[in-house]
């Protein structure tokens, strides 16, 4: 479990809560998932359904938000419920697509630029 004040602090970007389907792919499967948050840099997300051998830390995954496509990136931290994950893309091209997602999921909430 990690220290959530620590990874706070070393956040680079803004989050946006979302409660988007998702399906994330692990090395020993792939799994329904709700996306809690996101931001230009990474998610986290709820497994629907635990796997076996719970994820680790610093394994490469990937996460397909429909109709925005996967994102690939490494498990940063694991707890009870939630996983996190940083991406492996462009900030700058998720900055915006995150932007994307937020409106879409909020048509009538301003995205903050």
């Amino acid at each position: 479990m990690s220290d959530i004040s620590e990874s706070s602090e070393r956040r680079q970007f803004e989050r946006y809560p979302l409660m988007l389907g998702a399906l994330v792919s692990l090395p020993k499967g792939r799994y329904d998932a709700v996306l809690i948050d996101i931001s230009a840099g990474g998610a986290k997300f709820q497994l629907k359904e635990m796997p076996f051998i719970a994820p680790e830390i610093g394994v490469s995954i990937s996460i397909t938000i429909q109709p925005f496509g996967g994102f690939f990136g490494d498990i940063m931290w694991v707890d009870d419920d939630f996983i996190g994950m940083k991406f492996d893309e462009n900030h700058k091209a998720m900055a915006s697509l995150v932007h994307e997602m937020v409106a879409q999921s909020r048509p009538n909430t301003p995205v903050p630029e």
